[in-house]
């Protein structure tokens, strides 16, 4: 079973395995997991899983286009104050274990995307990207990074400037003005 299949940037430090996903055969999953935003620790290492969701969005684009696609939201908390806690990390097997509880492991092998969900007093609340999984000596380290938002139908442009594939709008048009990206 293949799980949080990601594609993996540059290592944040040289010589760093990397993985594409938590079932890789070079990751040791009882390591303890530790999401980074920005080379930073963002989720403290006494974080729990609170809720796991799947998701259909159906969405409209500026250019009238259509889409639908779904989503695997993995919901992070660490409690604070009274309830804070000086409990390890959790371990890459047990991520995967939740994972498996809440059955959409055969999602995640259909490359359905999985978010990370975080936020607390210092971070709003945000779906984040995992942008590449990081072996390191002592943790399986979990980089994030937060969505970006563009125009579709320009990436369908530059899509077509690569590959010489049509976009329906936001192609130029010389004696025409576009309805969309304006």
């Amino acid at each position: 079973m293949e799980y949080l299949n990601v594609v993996t940037p540059a290592p944040t430090t040289p010589n760093s395995p990397e993985a594409t996903h938590l079932t890789s055969p070079d990751l040791d999953v009882a390591k303890p997991l530790q999401f980074m935003l920005n080379g930073k620790q963002l989720v403290p290492d006494d974080f729990h899983v609170t809720e796991v969701k799947r998701a259909t969005i159906e969405s409209l684009d500026c250019g009238h286009g259509t889409h639908t696609w779904q989503e695997i939201i993995v919901q992070l908390w660490s409690p604070s104050g009274e309830l804070k806690t000086a409990k390890p990390a959790m371990s890459g097997q047990k991520f995967l274990s939740i994972l498996a509880k809440a059955k959409v492991g055969s999602q995640l092998e259909a490359d359905v995307p999985l978010r990370i969900e975080y936020g607390d007093a210092q971070h709003p609340t945000v779906q984040y990207n995992i942008a590449g999984i990081h072996l390191l000596d002592e943790v399986i380290e979990v980089g994030l990074e937060p969505p970006q938002v563009g125009c579709k139908p320009r990436l369908q442009q530059a899509s077509f400037l690569v590959d010489g594939t049509t976009s329906s709008c936001c192609t130029p048009q010389p004696a025409q003005a576009s309805t969309c990206c304006t």
